[in-house]
């Protein structure tokens, strides 16, 4: 292949990034107990994001987040951890997204844990070339310090 034939395939890569991002919000402990816990959070948000590093798609949001985060433990060290954030803009409206997760933590050997999971993240306006949906299924390793 020719040098003139190398300069010429480029590879496509999608970027989305947050420049800026200040929130101010509250948030609460809606049940406490030695099994379970459900998190409620809310927020006024200011967001700055940036698809491809292009200019043209930059916005500035206002925005609010509305969070919950839910985790249970079960017998022999099982934990199941869930969260969900949907994020409404106010000033483009039709520009929102939404992220869920869910997460599975299993006792493998003493401090070696096992975690299986997905993550969903729903984006209701993206840009050419990005799809509004994302789903990842995930897997690790944790171990954890005394």
């Amino acid at each position: 292949m020719d040098s003139r034939r190398r300069r010429s395939i480029t590879t496509t890569r999608k970027v989305w990034t947050w420049g800026r991002k200040w929130a101010a919000g509250s948030g609460w402990t809606v049940v406490k107990s030695a099994a379970n816990v459900l998190d409620a959070k809310a927020s006024l948000t200011y967001l700055h994001q940036s698809f491809d590093g292009s200019s043209s798609s930059d916005q500035s949001l206002a925005a609010s987040n509305f969070a919950e985060a839910f985790t249970h433990k079960f017998k022999h060290g099982v934990v199941l951890a869930q969260t969900v954030s949907a994020t409404p803009t106010w000033n483009i409206t039709k520009d929102w997204l939404a992220n869920a997760s869910v997460v599975m933590t299993v006792p493998a050997y003493k401090r070696l844990n096992i975690a299986l999971g997905a993550i969903d993240s729903y984006l209701n306006n993206p840009p050419p070339s990005f799809k509004k949906n994302s789903f990842q299924l995930t897997t690790g390793l944790t171990y954890t310090f005394k």
